[in-house]
C-alpha cells in the first residue's frame, strides 16, 4: 500500500519498480497466492521482474480472482485515467492494498476518505478484460459463494475448510451445484489468502479465518473456555450473507437498528459514521468478553447527563449482548445464557446450596 507522498506514486512508475519495494517473502506469497509459477532461486530483481512480466501479460489470470468490489473499482479507475477515484476507507483488508495493485492516500483518514490511483501500464493491461470479467456468469457464480463463505467466516471467526463447504452446499443447494461451490473457493483470492492449517496436538486441519480475526490463539483460548457449547448456531440464508457483504459485512442483530437510530440522533453522526462505527463496535465486541468498560467510555465521550448515559449504555449494551460472538460459536451473551448457563444453574442442587449458605452463616457466630 503506498501513500502519495511517495516517489512511487505516480501513475507512470513501472509496475516492476513497485514490486521491488517488496520483500522477497512478499513477492514469493503474491505469486504463490495468484498461481504464478517463478522460480524461488531467482535474485529479488529478477523475481520481481518476472512476477510484474506474467501480471501485465496474463491480467485476466489474477482478475478472475478478486472480489466484485475490488473489480468494480478497477473498472472506475480504468474509466477515470491517469485520475483518481474518490471512496470511503475499505473496512477490511484488500487485495489491491496488499498486492500494491494501487496507490492509496488516506487524504482525509478522519472522515474515512481514500483516493486511488492505478498504474498506467496495469491501466492499460487491465482494460480489455475488467468489463468481460465482471458480467460473465462464471464470475457471478463466484461472487456469490464468496459472499456466502465471507458472512460464515464472519459470523463464527474461523471455522474449518470442510465445515463452510458443508455449510454452503445447505445454503445454495437449490442455485448452485458443489462442483461450482468448490471451485469458486479454490479462484476466489479472499477465500486463499485467509486459509491456514490450525494444529493442535491430535491433529492439524485446514481452516479460513474471518478477514477480522488477528489473534486465533486468542480466540482459540476462549471456545475451549466454553465447552458447552457443542455446536455452531445455525443461521438463516439472509443472515449469512448479510454478515458476508464485502467489504462492509453487516451482522444480523435485533438491536442493530436501535442502537443506529440512537447514535444518529444523540451522537450527530451520518448514516456513513454510524455504520463504520457499529462495525468497530462489532470488531470490539469479538475480542472482548467483558465489553461494560469500553461502552461507558463512548457513552460518556458524548453525552453528558447521567440520565442520558444510562440510556445510552443500555441502548449499546443491548446490541452487545444481543450480537453474534466468535467465541460463543456464533451464540448471542444473551442467547449463550437462556441456552447453558441458566441451564447448568437449574441441574445444582437448591436446597444443598440452601443448607451450605446456612451452614456457612451459622459458623460466623
Amino acid at each position: 500500500m503506498l501513500s502519495l507522498k511517495s516517489d512511487f506514486s505516480h501513475p507512470s512508475v513501472k509496475f516492476v519498480d513497485v514490486l521491488k519495494l517488496k520483500s522477497k517473502e512478499d513477492l514469493k506469497n503474491v505469486a504463490d497466492l495468484l498461481g504464478v509459477l517463478i522460480p524461488s532461486k531467482l535474485r529479488k530483481g529478477e523475481y520481481a521482474m518476472n512476477l510484474a512480466e506474467a501480471m501485465l501479460c496474463c491480467p485476466k489470470e489474477w482478475l478472475t480472482q478478486l472480489t466484485r468490489p475490488e473489480l468494480m473499482l478497477l473498472q472506475r479507475l480504468v474509466d477515470a485515467g491517469s485520475g483518481y477515484v474518490e471512496d470511503s476507507v475499505v473496512f477490511t483488508r484488500s487485495t489491491l492494498g496488499s498486492f500494491s495493485l494501487v496507490i492509496i492516500d488516506h487524504y482525509s483518514a478522519q472522515e474515512g476518505k481514500v483516493r486511488y490511483m492505478l498504474y498506467d501500464e496495469l491501466r492499460k493491461a487491465i482494460a480489455p478484460h475488467i468489463n468481460d470479467v465482471l458480467s460473465s456468469k462464471e464470475q457471478i457464480t463466484r461472487f456469490t459463494v464468496e459472499q456466502y463463505a465471507h458472512g460464515i467466516v464472519n459470523l463464527y471467526g474461523f471455522s474449518p475448510y470442510l465445515k463452510v463447504m458443508d455449510l454452503l452446499n445447505g445454503y445454495l443447494k437449490t442455485s448452485i451445484t458443489e462442483e461450482e461451490i468448490s471451485e469458486s473457493l479454490e479462484k476466489s483470492l479472499l477465500i486463499k489468502r485467509f486459509i491456514f492449517n490450525k494444529i493442535d496436538p491430535f491433529r492439524s486441519e485446514v481452516c479460513i479465518a474471518s478477514p477480522f480475526l488477528w489473534n486465533l490463539k486468542d480466540l482459540d483460548d476462549k471456545l475451549h473456555k466454553h465447552p458447552e457449547i457443542k455446536n455452531l448456531k445455525r443461521f438463516s440464508k439472509k443472515e449469512v450473507f448479510e454478515a458476508g457483504r464485502i467489504c462492509s459485512p453487516y451482522l444480523p442483530c435485533a438491536a442493530a437498528d436501535e442502537l443506529k437510530e440512537y447514535m444518529m440522533a444523540h451522537f450527530g453522526y451520518s448514516e456513513a459514521d454510524v455504520d463504520d462505527e457499529i462495525q468497530t463496535l462489532w470488531l470490539n465486541i469479538q475480542e472482548d468478553e467483558n465489553v461494560l468498560s469500553m461502552v461507558s467510555s463512548i457513552v460518556s465521550s458524548q453525552v453528558s447527563s447521567a440520565q442520558e448515559q444510562q440510556q445510552g449504555i443500555k441502548t449499546f449494551m443491548n446490541y452487545c449482548d444481543q450480537c453474534p460472538r466468535w467465541f460463543l460459536k456464533g451464540y448471542s451473551s444473551t442467547a449463550g445464557f437462556e441456552l447453558f448457563e441458566k441451564r447448568e444453574l437449574a441441574k445444582k442442587p437448591l436446597r444443598l446450596m440452601r443448607s451450605f449458605n446456612m451452614d456457612a452463616a451459622n459458623n460466623k457466630h
